[in-house]
């Protein structure tokens, strides 16, 4: 008997204004470590849907991310550097999180160093005459 796997598509990105800004704050409050674990998860699974002043609405599509314990901590590292003192989050379908983003983007500079690869000149030669090959998964983007 043969075993099937089905694996959930990940979501197209459907890049938003909103989105821009959430994917800055996000990578901000990354890079300065200032949301670890469980609340940095929450940060880049989100997708910003609303800014209204002060309240933000953010949407996730994993219910186990939506906890009181991770919100409260991301709308404290949210506050240090923006003007958000209020923060929902729904459950729903999300198209543009920073996780989305950086994914695409990784993807993105994979297949152009694929490209540089395949096209140099010198490996063209080195294929041609010796019969040389690419180990498949040895290309890294630098």
């Amino acid at each position: 008997p043969t075993m099937v796997l089905a694996i959930s598509p990940l979501p197209e990105i459907v890049k938003t204004p909103l989105g821009d800004v959430w994917h800055a704050l996000v990578t901000q409050l990354d890079e300065a470590q200032a949301i670890t674990a469980l609340v940095r998860e929450l940060a880049m699974q989100s997708q910003l849907v609303d800014q209204t002043g002060s309240a933000w609405s953010l949407r996730v599509q994993r219910t186990s991310l939506n906890q009181a314990m991770p919100k409260e901590r991301l709308l404290n590292a949210l506050a240090q550097i923006s003007d958000c003192t209020e923060l929902d989050v729904q459950n729903a379908p999300v198209t543009d999180t920073p996780a989305l983003r950086n994914k695409a983007l990784a993807e993105a500079r994979q297949k152009n160093a694929e490209n540089i690869v395949m096209n140099d000149p010198q490996v063209l030669h080195l294929q041609q005459t010796y019969g040389a090959t690419i180990v498949p998964g040895s290309i890294r983007p630098v």
